[in-house]
């Protein structure tokens, strides 16, 4: 099994020391704090990553308490609803971060707005969108899954009659259905967790290399 951390300033985690992040996020457009307190926000987001971190072990534990059904099914019971959770709230830590990152990006390349019109993974995908920025298009195919497992966690009714792990690794597993609509075919899918959270890395780290320039 791939046990991976996201890369944050908080020292070791699980056993794996992650490289310094808060302490990068220098802001070159310190000049417009004092509309947009960016500098404080990111701060704020970055040091954040180490409760996520956390969650991230929790995911990691709970999968391998996780018996046979046939073992203790009682206890199992407790486990997979546990580590069901720890998932979810995993997936949407994420997503949070994501969609205050594209926001940030969104105000720098559009200083003179007063509205956040592209506020998050939501906004961005929408057709009617037309703003593209270079590093949320290179990181699209990631970010597109995370925002279909987040979406179809909180808004999809089949998520919550069913919990499923993975047998030789954590994944994620779940079904987005829009708006509850039966009629129409699911999407189902299972992502490692560790895919997951390398993928997400990456995108941190072009972020920051982005507001840095």
């Amino acid at each position: 099994m791939k046990r991976v951390l996201i890369e944050t300033n908080t020292g070791s985690f699980c056993g794996i020391s992650p490289f310094s992040k808060a302490a990068e996020v220098k802001i070159s457009i310190e000049k417009f704090e004092k509309n947009f307190r960016l500098s404080k926000l990111l701060m704020h987001q970055f040091l954040g990553l180490s409760v996520t971190n956390k969650i991230l072990c929790d995911v990691y534990d709970s999968w391998e308490r996780l018996k046979p059904s046939e073992e203790r099914p009682e206890e199992n019971s407790y486990f997979l609803i546990l580590h069901d959770k720890m998932c979810f709230y995993l997936i949407h830590d994420l997503r949070v971060f994501v969609d205050i990152a594209i926001s940030v990006l969104w105000i720098i390349d559009n200083l003179d707005e007063n509205k956040i019109a592209v506020d998050g993974l939501d906004a961005y995908f929408n057709t009617k969108n037309k703003y593209q920025n270079d590093i949320v298009d290179k990181h699209k195919d990631f970010l597109g899954i995370l925002r279909q497992i987040d979406n179809g966690h909180k808004h999809s009714l089949i998520n919550h009659s069913d919990r499923r792990f993975g047998v030789e690794e954590p994944c994620v597993y779940g079904v987005y259905n829009n708006h509850n609509n039966y009629n129409n075919p699911s999407e189902s899918y299972c992502v490692e967790v560790w895919r997951i959270i390398d993928s997400f890395n990456s995108f941190c780290t072009d972020f920051l290399d982005s507001i840095n320039k």
